[in-house]
């Protein structure tokens, strides 16, 4: 490690700035840089590039579209851990939604209802914000943005064969494309609008209930209730349909049961 670091050190020696403990890695861009125990990340120069626990607006540190590594100390040997990128972190919970659970569709009718109502609103913000969108209620929001920024092939590939065997909706299909594909555009660490996430709340409703398809008169139907798709301009609003703790959903849910004969009584 002290070769890497005098190797790196245009001086032949560290900068005195560098702790003597800390740890010289490579990033993506083939840059040496150092961890200290702290949870620093330093340039070769000494300077601050990550604090501890910082990031992005993207949620990561190093610019290789992950976190910077976790280190922790195993009988004085650190240990890192990289952590997967957005984009391979939306594949996996596309992949881990039942998506055709009807317990939980019914179960789960009052969240989803109000999920469905906070996609919208969220994507009239985002129409809003790009000038207007002919695509609606699903659109590519990451293709708009930034055009070149294409989902790695392997995870494209995996996405669409996983479609091909488990979900029948075009319109669910290509929002999970879109959704994909924003996850990659996080990964860039390009600076976005300070909007809320647009397809958080829609993945949310996927994984309480599998999919659900608008019907001729264009409106989502979870069984008592319906959500309407009207034009876009007409979700706009800055109050929140609800909040995306699961405590909170839970607690909606919890408020109705839902019975056979197709009665809501409070519980």
């Amino acid at each position: 490690m002290r070769r890497l670091r005098e190797e790196h050190d245009g001086r032949g020696q560290c900068d005195p700035k560098i702790p003597a403990t800390s740890i010289p890695y490579v990033d993506a861009t083939g840059k040496v840089v150092y961890l200290t125990h702290e949870g620093h990340v330093l340039n070769v120069d000494g300077s601050l590039r990550v604090a501890p626990g910082a990031s992005d607006s993207g949620g990561h540190g190093i610019g290789d579209g992950r976190e910077i590594p976790s280190v922790a100390l195993n009988h004085g040997v650190a240990v890192f851990t990289m952590r997967k990128t957005f984009a391979e972190c939306m594949l996996e919970r596309l992949f881990a939604i039942k998506w055709h659970d009807a317990e939980a569709f019914y179960k789960h009718e009052p969240s989803r209802v109000e999920l469905m109502s906070e996609y919208l609103r969220r994507g009239a913000l985002w129409a809003n914000e790009l000038g207007g969108t002919r695509k609606w209620p699903f659109f590519d929001i990451a293709e708009r943005i930034a055009p070149s920024v294409q989902v790695p092939p392997e995870l494209s590939a995996q996405l669409q064969t996983y479609i091909e065997q488990n979900i029948g909706g075009i319109s669910t299909e290509y929002a999970c494309h879109a959704a994909l594909r924003w996850a990659t555009l996080r990964d860039t660490h390009q600076k976005l609008p300070d909007l809320e996430d647009p397809f958080e709340p829609l993945i949310t409703l996927y994984e309480r209930g599998g999919e659900i398809i608008a019907d001729e008169t264009r409106a989502f139907d979870f069984g008592i209730q319906s959500v309407r798709v009207r034009a876009w301009r007409e979700h706009l609003s800055s109050e929140p349909c609800t909040s995306l703790d699961p405590a909170a959903l839970d607690a909606l849910d919890a408020e109705k049961a839902y019975r056979r004969n197709g009665i809501w009584r409070t519980t």
